[in-house]
């Protein structure tokens, strides 16, 4: 019998290995093993959907309008409901996207706040003091 060189022998694949070999990962399977994957942890694939609406933008319409006009008492519902808002999403109940239009409700309401209490303490002054 004659060699054509040496003949390799080629080991059978293991069931227990990964089809693209020993460093291939499945990009299904996450990579920390005790994590659960998102579509398993109770998310929707087409997106998150909160229990409780966002009235981020209603609380900065409310705010805005009570420091405009320094008269009106929509800058500490504004205020309450920019805070309500925050809680709410860092509670998990509301959309995370809105936190930074709960802020500035917030602070615009507390803002507004302030000048509807200076306005009431300059009215009720002037009138203590000045009789008018």
């Amino acid at each position: 019998m004659r060699s054509f060189g040496r003949v390799h022998s080629v080991a059978p694949m293991s069931y227990n290995q990964p089809p693209g070999g020993p460093g291939w990962q499945n990009p299904n399977q996450p990579q920390n093993p005790y994590q659960t994957p998102h579509w398993q942890a109770g998310a929707n694939p087409y997106g998150q959907h909160y229990s409780k609406s966002s009235n981020a933008i209603l609380a900065l319409v409310l705010s805005i309008l009570g420091s405009l006009c320094c008269c009106t008492l929509t800058a500490p519902v504004g205020m309450y409901l920019g805070k309500s808002e925050m809680n709410a999403i860092d509670e998990g109940l509301a959309d995370p996207q809105q936190r930074g239009t709960a802020q500035a409700a917030f602070v615009v309401g507390i803002i507004g706040t302030v000048i509807l209490v200076l306005t009431i303490l300059y009215y009720i002054a002037s009138f203590l003091f000045l009789g008018v």
